[in-house]
């Protein structure tokens, strides 16, 4: 058994004078009995499909002793699958992705996996028995998996020589602790890599790649009943449940960060960094989180004029925002100093963001951008991508919940004031909750 929520069924409002927001309606999801989640979003300016297969398995799922599990899984699934007569080795499936495909991509993050290929949609029937046979029956060779073994190991060394990065790890330890989910690396560590086994892989794969903990996704030129009927011919009907998710208890239990400041002396460098970040574990409501989404780049247009533009003490600012879903949010801002300017910067950063007032000039500004970007985006596969795993994957959204945002977001960001935004800031940037690292050079 399955039911569908339609949300293409909607007349367009012909109070409309042009048909903009229609486009966002044709947005669709199945729900077969097993929990297997079949999405699809109609753009109809397009030629191109997006096929997107969603796992919910990330890196806070990796036991204590293998870390890095959840990433290395997502390297290992294209090194061989097989379904029947059907075989693709390694060779095969680097041909498929680097040629047939118009692109391809995969990524693990905190809490999911996904790979996803962009096709002409006249091409859907060649190029999806190949993507599902990936998810269904992956091989894992053994001298695959010691081969790509090295790939990760260079991957990881190249986050250990990437000091934003680093920066970014050292300030989630204050946020977090050592020890916690939220501080680890997404790749892991060299150490856990090697104890890896083909075992842990096939043992990983079997309990999380099943109908109730995956979504199968296309945006794009995409008819939804042709692609759910070959998605119900491929994924055969499976109702073992998922294992346990985590629970807010398991992740944080307050705002309070573990400590307050990190310094550390690092050598052949010409430069100091500095960085403040805070994280966020209120629940905030659908306006409030776009109200952040504004004062998140308001804060890091003003950080960015008041230390490069009026002052010239620095290149740029680098900004990151992380939304955990349902689990809250990260925020830092990191700059480079040369070190004679290192401490007046680093006072001037800490006023700027927890001190000083807001400029309303700016505001008007990045609201006007943030609309104008709004405008733009019903085409916009990636866009969709991002709004789809968030929104409906991770927090459990009904399409047509989505559907109503999406519709109505231009109208919500331009109803937001100068003050929504001076008021979330107070509330949610407590600065005793406010951590500070600093990278600085050997003399």
């Amino acid at each position: 058994m399955v039911f569908s929520a339609f949300c293409d069924i909607l007349k367009p409002d012909k109070s409309l004078k042009n048909n903009q927001f229609w486009r966002w309606r044709m947005l669709r999801e199945t729900i077969r009995e097993d929990g297997l989640r079949i999405i699809t979003k109609k753009l109809s300016r397009t030629k191109k499909l997006m096929i997107v297969i969603m796992v919910e398995l990330g890196s806070l799922y990796d036991p204590s002793n293998r870390r890095g599990l959840a990433h290395f899984l997502e390297h290992t699934l294209f090194k061989g699958a097989a379904d029947g007569a059907k075989k693709y080795s390694a060779i095969d499936i680097r041909l498929t992705t680097g040629n047939r495909l118009l692109s391809f991509d995969a990524c693990t993050g905190k809490f999911a996996l996904f790979y996803f290929a962009e096709i002409l949609g006249e091409r859907f029937d060649e190029l999806i028995d190949f993507l599902i046979c990936v998810y269904n029956n992956p091989l894992f060779p053994p001298e695959e998996i010691e081969k790509e073994k090295e790939v990760v190991t260079l991957e990881i060394i190249e986050e250990i020589g990437d000091d934003y990065e680093n920066i970014n790890y050292e300030l989630k330890k204050l946020l977090w602790g050592k020890n916690s989910l939220f501080s680890a690396n997404i790749t892991g560590d060299i150490k856990d890599l090697k104890n890896l086994k083909r075992k842990d892989l096939v043992r990983w794969h079997k309990a999380w790649f099943i109908p109730s903990n995956t979504a199968i996704v296309g945006i794009g030129d995409v008819d939804h009943l042709v692609f759910s009927k070959r998605i119900n011919d491929l994924i055969k009907i499976n109702n073992k449940a998922k294992p346990r998710i985590l629970s807010k208890h398991q992740i944080q239990k307050t705002s309070c960060p573990v400590g307050k400041e990190g310094v550390f002396e690092y050598e052949n460098k010409e430069r100091a960094m500095i960085g403040y970040a805070w994280k966020i574990i209120e629940r905030l409501s659908e306006k409030e989180e776009n109200i952040l989404s504004l004062l998140y780049l308001l804060m890091d247009f003003t950080l960015d004029m008041e230390i490069r533009e009026s002052r010239g003490h620095s290149y740029g600012v680098v900004s990151l925002i992380e939304s955990y879903h349902n689990f809250g949010y990260y925020l830092s801002f990191v700059t480079e100093v040369l070190p004679a300017k290192l401490n007046f910067v680093m006072n001037l950063f800490y006023k700027i963001l927890c001190e000083q007032p807001l400029e309303h000039n700016y505001f008007e500004l990045k609201k006007a951008k943030i609309i104008d970007q709004i405008s733009v985006a019903p085409e916009d596969l990636k866009n969709w991508l991002n709004e789809i795993e968030d929104k409906v994957f991770l927090r459990r959204w009904p399409v047509k919940r989505l559907d109503q945002r999406i519709r109505g977001l231009r109208q919500a960001f331009k109803s937001i004031s100068f003050d929504d935004v001076v008021c979330l800031r107070k509330k949610i940037l407590v600065p005793d909750n406010v951590v500070r690292v600093v990278f600085k050079p050997v003399k």
